[in-house]
């Protein structure tokens, strides 16, 4: 499943995961992720923090209270050192910057998922 307010990066982000050979579930808001999260099978989270209304984080802390683990990638430009720390406890399990580039997110599935 792909979180991300930004039409263009969900695009992009559909074609990566198409081209390792999952289909993906779209999201704008973390209201809405959650509920597709409680409805349908989720093997992987693409997650942006920094959206608007519910930030990426919301999204987590709500997963969490709600006992819904699903592997998760965030990706965005804004991940301090702290943010980082504060985003493995809440179960992260990989980051990557943007921008990016399609190869590195197609890496980073792979590593999360372990297909390497």
């Amino acid at each position: 499943m792909i979180v991300d307010d930004e039409p263009e990066i969900r695009a992009i982000l559909t074609e990566v995961v198409s081209r390792v050979g999952a289909i993906a579930l779209e999201a704008s808001k973390a209201t809405d992720a959650i509920t597709q999260i409680e409805t349908y099978r989720v093997d992987l989270l693409l997650l942006d923090i920094q959206m608007q209304g519910a930030s990426g984080i919301d999204l987590l802390r709500l997963m969490r209270r709600r006992h819904l683990r699903v592997p998760t990638i965030v990706i965005s430009a804004f991940v301090s050192g702290d943010m980082a720390a504060n985003l493995a406890q809440l179960g992260v399990n990989g980051i990557v910057a943007k921008p990016f580039t399609p190869n590195r997110i197609a890496q980073e599935i792979d590593k999360v998922l372990d297909r390497t």
